[in-house]
């Protein structure tokens, strides 16, 4: 769908589309504010239409997924500082941002002009690495349980577990398990 032909509506669906409430949408376009009007034209076939379109379209051009950002995230953590600078004899040479890849450029995110120098700071390579390592299941968080049983009911119930006594979780006594019956 193209836009609408009356520039009102047009600027009215767009309004919309970005969030503006339907009295403010209308007052944008052009009107008094008038909550009747503006939801009848809120309502109308040609105008919905195009707020749907319009929608759509940023919601595209904001496109945020999993997937992405998971990206994002290995070009931050499998960056690599010698592809902005290198370091000849004792002395930092800079590359000349054209000559970086996008994923170098990605990664930086700060350039800086000082008195010391130009500095060039990139995003946290270690927290980029350990989210992505979490996503992947790769680290285990440390779990500390506090168990509060004395030694010798450790001992026993150890004991009770090598002579094959079974732990009935219904029952409060520990009875032993029942042998299959010999046939003659």
């Amino acid at each position: 769908m193209a836009r609408l032909d009356h520039p009102a509506y047009e600027t009215f669906a767009q309004c919309i589309a970005r969030g503006q409430s339907q009295i403010e949408a209308y007052r944008l376009a052009g009107y008094l504010p008038d909550d009747s009007a503006a939801s009848l034209m809120a309502n109308r076939p040609e105008i919905k239409a195009r707020i749907q379109e319009i929608s759509g379209i940023l919601s595209a051009r904001a496109e945020a997924s999993g997937e992405r950002v998971l990206a994002e995230l290995a070009r931050l953590g499998f960056s690599d500082v010698t592809q902005a600078v290198e370091i000849k004899r004792g002395h930092v040479k800079i590359r000349d941002t054209v000559e970086l890849s996008a994923d170098v450029k990605a990664a930086i995110s700060e350039i800086r002009q000082g008195r010391d120098g130009v500095t060039v700071k990139f995003h946290d390579k270690g927290r980029a690495l350990e989210l992505l390592g979490k996503h992947l299941g790769l680290f285990k968080e440390n779990v500390n349980i506090d168990v509060n049983i004395s030694l010798a009911d450790l001992v026993n119930g150890s004991y009770k577990l090598e002579r094959g006594e079974v732990i009935d979780a219904t029952a409060q006594e520990v009875s032993p398990p029942s042998l299959p019956d010999a046939e003659d």
